[in-house]
């Protein structure tokens, strides 16, 4: 390949192949097509915002122009790169994610897509580049190769900018709201891997319904990666938003202030929105893919609370377990009574902070198996 590059050469690649630059840095322009590299990350969300924030700082040459190809709506999600695109096939994209490991994806979609990026461009990363450092939780090699790095707070809009159903229906100091996503799948331990499990949309309608009845008011964003239960349960305090755009759902995260992660390992969505959290997961995934350390890499000053539980299925729409959302809406409650809300300017949520990476070795989770087992045998010896 002639390493020659004419300024117009990405939009009429992205034109060819359907691609949609979705990000831009006008500020930016390279000069030849060595200065480009592409990077390809269609992985699962939560590998999608470590990919973003933890690995491109450590990975990425300052000379490089950086091209990062993701899912649409997440140029937000990738603040080191100089251009996201993405493209969009439609009714395929659900089946495409469903694909999505960690940050591999083992669609037959992505060996057309490696081939044509190959064809055209001297620089596309191979996965394994950073696959050593991410396999669903930041790897011992990660610590070993890297001191330290900067985090980017993302720039969230201002309420004018965003969708008119929530702008139309925001209210500011309503005192129990919050943000939820009805991802179509949640994230499982099975051996060694993080596995997408399909959600039946009967456990969104519930929670939805009960949480409404309990006096709080829910913001629930729609789009292509969740179910769509606008239809399924109306209420005045439940308002439907639909929208694609990370940069507006964080921004609508940030406004309302918290965001509750009902099984989709998304919380690190609210830290990066400068939002307080509630995250409902699987004490297995919590500890596997040691999110305790993303979450202090990703967390300004917010409040985490982690609720571990299972999500059971099999049951039919009137057999859903009471005490399993009782719970939970118990402990949201308790959540909200213990929260001090703030105001913040959003002009200081573009900031950095810089993370050694000697503190996040270091961080120690206690384990409860150990302490039960030395009880048992106090007990025992009696």
């Amino acid at each position: 390949m002639e390493n020659h590059f004419e300024e117009d050469y990405l939009e009429r690649y992205t034109k060819k192949v359907g691609f949609i630059r979705e990000k831009k840095n006008t500020g930016k322009i390279p000069v030849s097509l060595d200065a480009i590299h592409v990077w390809t990350c269609m992985g699962d969300l939560p590998s999608l915002i470590a990919f973003g924030s933890i690995l491109m700082p450590n990975l990425i040459s300052d000379t490089a122009y950086n091209i990062v190809l993701s899912w649409k709506g997440t140029g937000i999600l990738h603040p080191y790169a100089d251009e996201v695109w993405y493209f969009d096939k439609g009714h395929t994209m659900s089946d495409f994610y469903l694909n999505a490991k960690g940050l591999n994806n083992d669609s037959s979609n992505m060996s057309v897509i490696y081939r044509s990026l190959n064809e055209h461009f001297v620089n596309v990363v191979e996965r394994k580049k950073y696959n050593k450092y991410f396999n669903y939780t930041i790897s011992n090699t990660f610590y070993k190769e890297f001191s330290s790095f900067d985090v980017k707070n993302v720039e969230t809009l201002p309420l004018a900018y965003l969708n008119s159903d929530f702008k139309n229906k925001f209210v500011e100091d309503y005192v129990k709201s919050c943000v939820l996503i009805p991802y179509k799948y949640y994230r499982h331990i099975n051996g060694s891997s993080s596995v997408p499990v399909p959600v039946e949309e009967q456990y969104y309608v519930e929670l939805v319904r009960r949480l409404e009845q309990h006096g709080f008011r829910v913001y629930c964003v729609i789009n292509s990666m969740t179910h769509n239960i606008s239809s399924a349960y109306t209420a005045n305090n439940v308002v439907y938003i639909l929208e694609e755009n990370y940069q507006k759902i964080l921004s609508m995260i940030n406004l309302v202030g918290v965001y509750l992660d009902f099984f989709s390992d998304s919380g690190s969505l609210g830290l990066l929105a400068n939002a307080d959290v509630f995250r409902v997961t699987e004490r297995s995934l919590y500890f596997h893919t040691k999110k305790y350390v993303e979450d202090k890499i990703l967390n300004f000053d917010n409040r985490i609370k982690n609720l571990f539980s299972f999500l059971y299925f099999g049951r039919k729409d009137g057999d859903l377990n009471i005490k399993f959302f009782e719970h939970i809406i118990n402990q949201f409650e308790q959540f909200f009574a213990g929260r001090k809300t703030q105001k913040i300017d959003n002009k200081t949520l573009i900031k950095n902070k810089e993370i050694k990476i000697t503190e996040l070795s270091k961080l120690y989770v206690k384990k409860l198996a150990p302490k039960f087992i030395s009880k048992y045998k106090e007990k025992q010896n009696g």
